[in-house]
């Protein structure tokens, strides 16, 4: 192995493993909940956390697990669960997606895309609604009942 190589392999290694200490929400534990819904799917947000947004703005991570796998193109295998890093605005009732990992049957990574939302214009921050009745309307309630909860 040549030495640049070597280099830039330490260096994706370091990436990988700041930013997920950076995605973990504190870095310390996951406390998955689940969502109820009315919808064929099973949901979960990790609560860890949560209760210390005070803000507007808060981050979560949410985990679907499907009934039946699905393909999406430019993925190889069947998705059986996907786990979401979501930004969400209270106020504005809109979210976006920070990061997304697509899992397989066996919980291997079968791809991840993070979403560059470094600005501080709200207007860009956020790219869609919060749909009630739906995933993220689910996700984004059950959200509610724990941000802010904890000690101010």
């Amino acid at each position: 192995m040549n030495g640049k190589l070597l280099k830039y392999l330490i260096i994706i290694t370091a990436m990988l493993f700041s930013s997920s200490n950076y995605f973990a929400q504190d870095g310390i534990k996951e406390t998955w909940v689940k969502v109820e819904k009315a919808l064929p799917l099973d949901i979960y947000i990790d609560t860890f956390g949560l209760d210390s947004y005070n803000g507007d703005d808060f981050y979560v991570w949410a985990l679907q697990k499907y009934v039946e796998p699905f393909e999406m193109e430019g993925i190889d295998d069947d998705i059986y669960s996907v786990k979401t890093f979501y930004l969400f605005s209270k106020k504005m009732k809109m979210y976006s997606i920070v990061q997304i990992i697509f899992y397989d049957d066996k919980s291997n990574v079968l791809a991840t895309y993070s979403y560059d939302h470094d600005t501080n214009v709200q207007n860009y921050k956020y790219n869609y609604p919060v749909m009630p009745f739906s995933d993220i309307g689910y996700i984004f309630d059950k959200c509610l009942e724990f941000v802010g909860k904890g000690k101010k």
